[in-house]
């Protein structure tokens, strides 16, 4: 429950004067926690969803432009079978829901469109619930899910509400897997976009929301805690007309003082409520149950017959009617005059009507604040088409409804009460987050169009300490760690961004933070997957890494793939390096020319808290059994600037390597040409060694920038240490092991020629302990990797 609404009041804070705010954090000395939303360049993972290769049975629900004709026979030669329909048929277990894409968009179309991909989800939720199953939605925002960047033409952004039904039945169905793909079609082809959106099936790993731009470029949504802009002049000054929905009660009419306090502005308040006058002698039933006793008493001393729900509906009135009027003294007394009128704001000819009047004698409308919300909780499985349309609509058609009526306006404010829900999902609250992603896209898109000359503003409002939050649910959101926005600072807080120099549109805003996490309404999945599927056709680099006569997945393309699927479930953290990674069993792959290898990767939740400079995240890669064959700890970072608990740099070694490189390569070695790594061996000595190594760029490996390590370059710095090894032991080894590996500066690609020098710790006839250092061609460090194992192979030849 993001955003408070009706039953709250609050008490009016110390008056500031002018339009010029600069310090209202006085009045509360409260100081909420805001974080921009942005979208941040993020490459693809190289891997599918969980199940991606098992979910067989595809609903193809088409867009009118024909690209779910041209995607169905490239799902059909992967082994898919796949109908196009519009609604999932029984036995459905992936949905791909590609009307986003539609050329036809607009306020008109946008009901249509997302109870289209309601009613979709609804059909499969039960079973997405039990059993799993994967879930797409594509649309067509600009490929940047309405921020900047692109061609993004404005009428699109009413198509934007999709991703909030995705991240909402992502916490709904924990077991199975969920995708929203904004994609720019420009002026592709056809074939393609349905190659791009194959692509990003196949490849994209467990990113829940993933923007294909026509240039190429995919990004990622995410959220960055920053400080409260500089203060600066309000937009609006005194006697502008301000027109408000839902402003007349509760959370929005809360945060109006402030603001009227600072602008002195006009205020139209509207509601669904009438305002009825109540009965004499009424005023000391302060409560809902004085109040009905005293209605019964008085109704059957008329003679009149009432009903229990009429009963409620008459004290629900006098009560409404009394907040309403309580709202119009306190704006009053702040120093703005105000009005209220009952509407449906879904009607523009109606709030026109209402409206002309008003602009006669206060003059034109200057601002608009969509506040108006209504909720209707249940699961995805089981909320009704009407209950969907009573919260969608009045938020969407509501704000249709506002544009409309003030198209002709001179808006200098346009400020949109949205949800947190919208960036995070809400369980029970699909509709709502659906309704409040839309609106953060028409924010974006109303902000171009309009320009500097109107402040657009959406803000994405965490739980409140009034309105929709009750007792049992405050109490809920303290026990989950959330903190609630106090009323009052919620007002000043929109007061200040209002008038603050930033130009930020989509913004989230929770309650004060001591430690700078982000919020959440509820707690993400504790674990994440995705799958790989390793062939000769997409690895065929993988022949060069045969041991024995077996082709052996190496330990370093483990590390790789786990730290890509962390990388695609984290997009808020940089992942920063690995602890405690092991080899459990290694994975054959001798018949993967002809059968392909299904690998699972496993992530679990992040430990840690703000106040750790690394967090961490335990991770696994599994075969199709369930074995678990590597595993070890993700680090990640906020704010990644330099290496932590750094190791010492070794020093040159003093002598020299017994064999040339060619000899080492021919006859200690095992790797074929796509792995041979080192280019040249330096010093040796009894402590260890060093050489040069080339990086990744100069093979063919394919999987463009998907890298988030140099697994060629860390893989011949493990061939350094066997040969090390032999060089001691004269036997074969193999890696057992990594205490640590993490980045000195993150970069995917390392530059030129890398410097590798190790040192061994610690070694007994089993194993051998090493500390490795890679460093560039100035001699900065790149990476460390602390107490790497090796292991030494029994009865070897040498």
């Amino acid at each position: 429950h993001a955003l408070g609404g009706e039953g709250a009041s609050v008490g009016v804070p110390a008056s500031t004067s002018g339009a010029d705010v600069r310090n209202t954090d006085a009045a509360t000395d409260v100081s909420l926690s805001r974080f921009e939303v942005e979208t941040i360049p993020t490459p693809a993972a190289g891997m599918a969803p969980d199940g991606f290769h098992d979910f067989k049975q595809v609903s193809l629900i088409p867009d009118d432009k024909g690209v779910a004709e041209l995607l169905k026979p490239m799902l059909e030669q992967q082994g898919f079978s796949v109908r196009i329909e519009r609604l999932p048929s029984d036995d459905a277990r992936m949905v791909l829901f590609l009307p986003g894409l539609n050329e036809r968009v607009g306020p008109e179309q946008t009901r249509m469109l997302h109870e289209w991909a309601f009613l979709a989800a609804h059909e499969v939720a039960a079973r997405f619930t039990k059993e799993g199953g994967i879930f797409v939605t594509v649309q067509d925002t600009g490929g940047r899910f309405g921020f900047g960047g692109g061609a993004f033409e404005p009428n699109r952004a009413w198509m934007g509400g999709l991703p909030g039904l995705v991240k909402t039945a992502a916490l709904e169905w924990p077991k199975a897997q969920l995708k929203s793909i904004d994609m720019e079609s420009g002026a592709r082809p056809l074939r393609i976009l349905a190659e791009a959106i194959f692509d990003e099936l196949q490849l994209g790993g467990p990113a829940l929301e993933v923007g294909l731009s026509a240039n190429g470029q995919r990004t990622t949504p995410a959220m960055r805690a920053v400080s409260q802009p500089e203060p600066g002049a309000l937009p609006i000054e005194a006697g502008d007309v301000i027109v408000v929905s839902g402003g007349a009660r509760g959370v929005t009419a809360a945060t109006l003082i402030p603001l009227a306090q600072a602008a002195r502005c006009r205020f139209v308040l509207l509601g669904r409520t009438p305002l009825v006058e109540e009965p004499a002698g009424f005023a000391e039933a302060n409560d809902d149950a004085s109040l009905k006793s005293l209605l019964l008493k008085t109704m059957k001393a008329q003679g009149v017959q009432v009903t229990p729900k009429e009963l409620n509906a008459k004290a629900a009135a006098i009560l409404a009617g009394r907040e309403v009027r309580g709202t119009l003294k306190n704006l009053e007394e702040a120093g703005s005059e105000a009005v209220y009128r009952a509407v449906d704001v879904r009607d523009s000819e109606s709030l026109n009507a209402m409206l002309e009047p008003i602009r006669r004698e206060w003059g034109p409308v200057s601002g608009v604040i969509h506040g108006a919300g209504v909720l209707a909780d249940k699961t995805i499985a089981d909320k009704t088409l009407a209950q969907f349309q009573q919260v969608f609509e009045t938020k969407v058609t509501g704000l249709k409804g506002l544009m409309d009526a003030t198209r002709g306006d001179p808006l200098k404010l346009l400020v949109m009460f949205s949800s947190i829900a919208a960036r995070q999902g809400n369980s029970g609250q699909c509709d709502y987050a659906m309704a409040n992603e839309l609106l953060n896209k028409v924010a974006q898109a109303e902000a171009r169009t309009r320009g500097p000359e109107c402040r657009v503003l959406s803000l994405g409002w965490g739980p409140w300490e009034g309105g929709m939050v009750t007792p049992a649910l405050k109490a809920h959101f303290e026990k989950a760690g959330i903190p609630l926005i106090p009323l009052a600072a919620g007002g000043e807080f929109m007061t200040r961004e209002i008038a603050g120099t930033s130009r930020a549109v989509e913004l989230v805003v929770s309650g004060p933070s001591r430690d700078g996490r982000l919020p959440h309404i509820k707690e993400p999945a504790p674990e994440s997957w995705s799958e790989i599927r390793v062939s000769e056709h997409t690895h065929d680099y993988l022949v060069d890494h045969t041991v024995r006569g077996s082709i052996v997945l190496p330990a370093v393309m483990a590390m790789e793939w786990m730290l890509r699927a962390a990388r695609a479930s984290e997009p808020n953290h940089t992942v920063v390096g690995m602890e405690e990674f092991q080899v459990v069993k290694g994975v054959h792959l001798d018949d993967f020319a002809t059968s392909p290898v299904l690998l699972k990767i496993r992530g679990e939740n992040r430990t840690g808290d703000g106040e750790e400079p690394l967090l961490r995240c335990n991770s696994a890669l599994l075969s199709s059994d369930g074995k678990v064959h590597f595993k070890g700890d993700i680090l990640f970072a906020k704010d990644f600037t330099a290496m932590p608990n750094a190791l010492p740099v070794p020093a040159k070694s003093s002598g020299n390597w017994p064999w040339d490189l060619s000899r080492a390569c021919r006859d200690i070695l095992f790797h074929g040409p796509r792995f041979q790594a080192i280019e040249q061996l330096e010093g040796c000595d009894d402590e260890g060694g060093e050489g040069v190594l080339v990086t990744l760029s100069e093979r063919d490996w394919g999987e463009g920038g998907a890298w988030v390590i140099d697994p060629l370059v860390l893989d011949g710095a493990l061939q350094l240490l066997l040969l090390w090894g032999h060089r001691q032991r004269k036997r074969v080894s193999l890696i057992s092991g990594i205490g640590r590996f993490i980045f000195a500066s993150y970069q995917s690609r390392w530059p030129g020629r890398i410097r590798c020098r190790f040192r061994c710790t610690k070694s007994n006839q089993y194993q051998a302990y090493y500390d490795v250092t890679l460093l560039d061609n100035q001699d900065a460090v790149l990476a460390q990797m602390e107490q790497v194992e090796i292991t030494f192979l029994p009865d070897d030849k040498y």
